[in-house]
């Protein structure tokens, strides 16, 4: 063995990486660094990954709900054409306040209706 002597210098480090040369050491440093150099380029492409998927849903996200909106909207046609809704003399104080506070905000009388005739069932009911 030509090594012999660093191999005596060096006893501990051979008993720890049972190297036989130090040639081998410093193939086994070069393996080391080449590995962790993979892996890190490896880390570096998931978080690129990871990073593009996120970046990809959220814009998805924000055109699906910039074109909800959009479809959601109320023309203006629409929004001229419900009617106020008059409150009749059968209702109760708290029943006319609700209905001219929806007349306000444009609310179709059917829907006022409907609200109403809800709001009677549920006081009405024993199991409230």
């Amino acid at each position: 063995m030509a090594c012999g002597k660093l191999l005596h210098c060096n006893n501990k480090l051979n008993e720890i990486s049972n190297l036989h040369c130090p040639d081998e050491l410093i193939h086994w440093e070069e393996q080391e660094r080449m590995q962790i150099d993979n892996m890190l380029a490896q880390s570096f492409e998931l978080l690129v990954l990871g990073m593009g998927t996120v970046f990809s849903i959220l814009l998805l996200l924000i055109v699906c709900l910039t074109l909800m909106s959009s479809l959601m909207s109320v023309p203006a046609e629409v929004a001229d054409s419900a009617a106020p809704v008059e409150p009749d003399a059968t209702t109760s104080n708290a029943a006319a306040s609700n209905a001219t506070a929806s007349s306000n905000t444009m609310v179709p009388a059917g829907v006022v209706a409907v609200i109403q005739a809800a709001i009677h069932f549920y006081r009405a009911s024993p199991n409230r």
